[in-house]
Order: C-alpha cells, then sequence, then structure tokens
C-alpha cells in the first residue's frame, strides 16, 4: 500500500511513527509560522530584558506570549524574527499562570496544543491532579507550569533562560522567577489584562526602566473581533473597567484624582541653572510649601508663578531630618539656588503645622518651631479636600482636541528636577477605587493616604491663590535664626 508515492509497507516503525507524527502537525500550526499584527511584532522584535504587553480583553496577548515563548523552547523562530533575540540550544523555561483549572486547562492549554508540534514532545510530567507541571521537548529543552495558586517556595531554587507571565502575578513569584533569570542572562515577558497586582505598575511599569519595553494593547489592534461585539461588550462595563478590559490600563489607577494629567502638556525642561533658560529669565514670585512628617520624609515643593499666572513647580523637597536640619537644608538650597529668602511665600500644613510639638517642652507648634529658624509659614489655607482637587484639576485642564499654544495652555507645569511629585501625581488614586467594585462605591470619594503629600502641597499652593506681583522692598522682622545664621 502507498500513500504519496510513498510505500507504507516498507517503512520500519520508526519511520512509520515519524511519518504519523507529522501527520498529527499537518495542520501547520508551528511557531515558525507565527504571523502577528504590527502591535504584537513589536512585542516580538524587543531586545529588552523585560517585555509587558498590556491589553484589553479578548486583545489577542496571551497567543502572542504564547507563540513567543513556544518559538524559544522549540528553536523554530519564524525568519523575521531578530536574531540576536533568539537562544541557541537547548533551554529552560517557566510559564506562570493564575491556576490549573482556568489558567492552563481554559486559556493556556488551547494555545499550546495549537503552536507545540506534538513531534516536538518527548514527555510531559503530570501533577497529582493530572495537569501538566513539565514538558521534556525532544530538542532537550523543558518549562514548567507554575501557578499563582502554589506556595511560594515553588519559586524559588529554579534557574532558566526565559519567563512568561500570563496574566498578573504576585510579587514573590515574580521576584522568585527573576532571580532564577539571573545564572543565564535570562529575558521575561508578561502578557496581561492589568486588573490586579498594583503593586505591577508601581514598582517594574512607572520606573521607565530602559531595560523593560512596555506595550499597551487596545481590544480593537486583534483585527478578528467584529466591532459591534466590542461595543455590547462596553456597555456591560463600568468607567474605570473599560480602562482595563479594553484598553490595557491598570484598573487601580482608573481612579486617578487628576485623570486629565498628561506628561506632554505638563512636563517641562526648565533647565533652570542655565541663565540662557528662558526659564530662568523669566519674573517669577516664589512660593514654598512645605508637609512636614514625623515617620516618612518630608515634603516641600518650591513654585515659582510668572507674570501670565502660569505656575512651574520648580524643585522638590523629600528627605527625613530633624526640624534643624531640615531648616538647615531649606535655607541652604534656598541659598544656592539664588532664591531671594525676602520673596519667598511659604504655606505650611494647615493640620500638622498647628499640631504642639512632642519634641517641645512647652508643647509649642510646629509652626512656632519653624518661625524660631526664620521661617514664617501660612497656615491658614482652605483644607476643603474637594473643592482643592477641583482648583487643581483646572490649574492642568486644557483642550486635549487642539494644539497646545498660548490661548490653550494649562496653568500648572512640573520641572525635571521633580521626580518624587510626578511619580505621586501619576498614582495618586481615590481610596474606594482599589480592588472594589462599584456597589460599594463610597459617593465621597476619599483619596487613598498613599502618594497624597506632594499632590497635598499643590492643593494648599492652589487653595492658597497664587499670583504675581512686582517685587518691592518689604523690611524683614528680625527673628531667631537658629543655628544656621542666615538672614
Amino acid at each position: 500500500m502507498s500513500n504519496n508515492g510513498i510505500d507504507l509497507d516498507k517503512l520500519s516503525q520508526e519511520d512509520l511513527n515519524a511519518l504519523y507524527n507529522e501527520l498529527q502537525n499537518f495542520n501547520g500550526y508551528d511557531p515558525s509560522n507565527w504571523s502577528p499584527h504590527s502591535k504584537k511584532k513589536e512585542f516580538h522584535m524587543s531586545n529588552a530584558k523585560g517585555r509587558i504587553l498590556l491589553g484589553g480583553n479578548r486583545s489577542g496577548k496571551s497567543a502572542g506570549g504564547c507563540a513567543d515563548f513556544l518559538m524559544h523552547v522549540t528553536g523554530r523562530y519564524p525568519d523575521w524574527y531578530p536574531k540576536e533575540n533568539r537562544f541557541r540550544g537547548p533551554i529552560i523555561g517557566r510559564i506562570v499562570v493564575t491556576d490549573f483549572s482556568k489558567g492552563y486547562n481554559e486559556t493556556l492549554k488551547p494555545k499550546i496544543d495549537q503552536w507545540l508540534p506534538k513531534n516536538q514532545i518527548k514527555r510531559i510530567k503530570r501533577n497529582h491532579e493530572g495537569y501538566p507541571e513539565k514538558y521534556y521537548l525532544m530538542n532537550g529543552s523543558s518549562f514548567d507550569i507554575c501557578t499563582h495558586c502554589q506556595e511560594k517556595d515553588v519559586f524559588e531554587g529554579w534557574s532558566g533562560h526565559i519567563v512568561w507571565f500570563d496574566e498578573p502575578p504576585p510579587r514573590y513569584a515574580y521576584i522568585g522567577s527573576l532571580r532564577g533569570l539571573i545564572d543565564f542572562n535570562g529575558r521575561f515577558m508578561m502578557t496581561l489584562t492589568p486588573l490586579t497586582e498594583p503593586w505591577l505598575y508601581d514598582e517594574v511599569i512607572s520606573l521607565n526602566d530602559p531595560k523593560v519595553k512596555v506595550i499597551y494593547m487596545d481590544i480593537t489592534d486583534n483585527p478578528f473581533i467584529k466591532s459591534d461585539e466590542i461595543d455590547f461588550f462596553k456597555r456591560s462595563l463600568t468607567s474605570e473597567e473599560r480602562e482595563a478590559r479594553l484598553h490595557g490600563k491598570f484598573l487601580h489607577l482608573s481612579g486617578l484624582v487628576y485623570k486629565n494629567l498628561n506628561e506632554e502638556a505638563h512636563f517641562k525642561k526648565l533647565d533652570l541653572d542655565n541663565t540662557n533658560s528662558p526659564y530662568s529669565k523669566m519674573k517669577k514670585q516664589w512660593y514654598f510649601i512645605l508637609d512636614p512628617h514625623d515617620r516618612r520624609p518630608h515634603c516641600g515643593l518650591w513654585i515659582f508663578i510668572n507674570p501670565n499666572e502660569k505656575s512651574f513647580i520648580a524643585y522638590e523637597l523629600f528627605m527625613e531630618a530633624t526640624i534643624s536640619e531640615l531648616c538647615d537644608y531649606i535655607l541652604a538650597f534656598e541659598r544656592i539656588k539664588k532664591i531671594p529668602f525676602n520673596e519667598i511665600y511659604r504655606i505650611g500644613d494647615p493640620n500638622k503645622m498647628l499640631t504642639p510639638s512632642a519634641l517641645s517642652k512647652d508643647r509649642a507648634t510646629l509652626k512656632m518651631i519653624f518661625e524660631g529658624y526664620g521661617l514664617d509659614f501660612d497656615v491658614k489655607v482652605d483644607d476643603d479636600i474637594t473643592r482643592g482637587h477641583m482648583v487643581v484639576r483646572e490649574a492642568l485642564n486644557y483642550d486635549k482636541d487642539k494644539p497646545i499654544d498660548e490661548f490653550n495652555s494649562p496653568s500648572l507645569f512640573f520641572s525635571e528636577n521633580v521626580p518624587e511629585t510626578k511619580k505621586m501625581f501619576m498614582k495618586y488614586v481615590f481610596g474606594d477605587w482599589r480592588n472594589q467594585g462599584r456597589e460599594v462605591k463610597n459617593p465621597r470619594e476619599i483619596p487613598k493616604d498613599l502618594h497624597k503629600d506632594f499632590p497635598d502641597c499643590v492643593r494648599y499652593y492652589k487653595m492658597s491663590n497664587p499670583y504675581y506681583y512686582e517685587k518691592e522692598s518689604v523690611p524683614i522682622p528680625k527673628r531667631n535664626f537658629g543655628r544656621t545664621g542666615y538672614h
């Protein structure tokens, strides 16, 4: 008997087995045949140590991650895949999913079955529930399947070349797996809809590390989903869920207090130390706002406003120090930056500044103690949080649909010298938006205490109704300047 010119009767058992395996994979699915759309291809082409594909539901992110991972463990790459990004020889890999029943069985298994040729599988080791926990391939490569449900120890003591996290992992799973990549100078990748694990944004994505490539993929980037299906799904979601499930944006940031903050519009390079900089030459009225703390770093901002009523957050103070050390630093910094001492309007946290200090024997307030060092703070600032948020939002506001010019521009900007301030503004969220549903959402939105210090400073500044005025010679009353000796 023959088939397409092959005499099957003359084939050895080994050849028959090989032919059978080939026929098993006759559908042509093979990682070397993977043909992604442009967003996925950007993910594949990156040579970063870490690659993160943030995608909405059904955007195709898991399929892209699976294809990329299987390319490496099988050594079967498409012609277009960058040669410098390929692994040579047998490698050790790891896949981390949410759980075996859903994360593996429903999501991952169909994709592995589709894109991993069966003739590449040598054997599969299964756990006591019958789920695969380790694949051994014919080329000598192997890879583990781990889940978020497993003990922390599972993620330690492993060494390998590549890790793929499908959906946001717990921090311990990420750290343990990352440590395991050190021996082989390995790489990791993530494909996820960011509904959980906000630590990932705080500790990885927001750092803008050049070794980590982050790509956002919208549900509409998947060419195989019809627009009417997307519209139907969209109508069932809350506005905050849409950001994550449709556009791949972190759900815990959907409750941002200042959603209209935009890097391109609000972040500016002022170059104030350069005397030729237009911002250095600009007429200024300086303000200093301080939010002192006992158990975490003091937060302070130097902000100036120009004759056009544009405000620029120029410098930040973020330090742990005693009150005397803090005052020394403030005065020395202003002297170095040539900020006129007698022209600074100082604003203090209206709550903490009037609290009696435990360090003072006569229970003097912080305001009184700072006055002893020559720093006189106005603490009569409207502390209404809701109104303050509205005022700051108004300062950040501009028409995003029109080009930015002198008539369409925000009135509040951040310099290159305030990195902690920028981070806090971009993470400052309402407390009841984190890990809670709409049904339990408090109608009075209260911001989280985390990341609020510098936003509070800006709120105090704006609620003080700052304005530019021409300088006049104002006598400064003599005070006890402490040990600084600065007048």
